[in-house]
């Protein structure tokens, strides 16, 4: 269990053959898995809580969703720089920065 005030990175990804887990950019746990994601065209929801009760208790601050499946150096990145690297605007300063803050 985490403390309250802590900041953590989750990240996963599936190749089709096996679904990995990292937790502030390490290898957490890894599974063998075979066949495709199952496609729908239900909305997806990231929020901490589904069908009436609580999972997780926390904020999710950023999401990311790529098109490829990310390397373990890319994850380490991620978890280090966060994902303000790949926006096409610097958000130093900007209106939603500087109520965040």
């Amino acid at each position: 269990m985490h403390k309250f005030g802590q900041w953590h990175h989750y990240a996963s990804t599936y190749d089709g053959k096996e679904a990995k887990l990292y937790f502030d950019g390490k290898p957490a746990g890894a599974q063998k898995l075979t066949g495709p994601l199952n496609q729908t065209d239900a909305v997806l929801h990231i929020s901490n809580s589904c069908c009436g009760g609580r999972f997780m208790k926390g904020v999710i601050d950023e999401f990311l969703m790529a098109n490829h499946v990310m390397t373990k150096e890319e994850i380490a990145t991620f978890a280090g720089k966060g994902i303000e690297m790949t926006l096409a605007v610097n958000p130093q300063n900007k209106l939603a920065t500087v109520w965040g803050n």
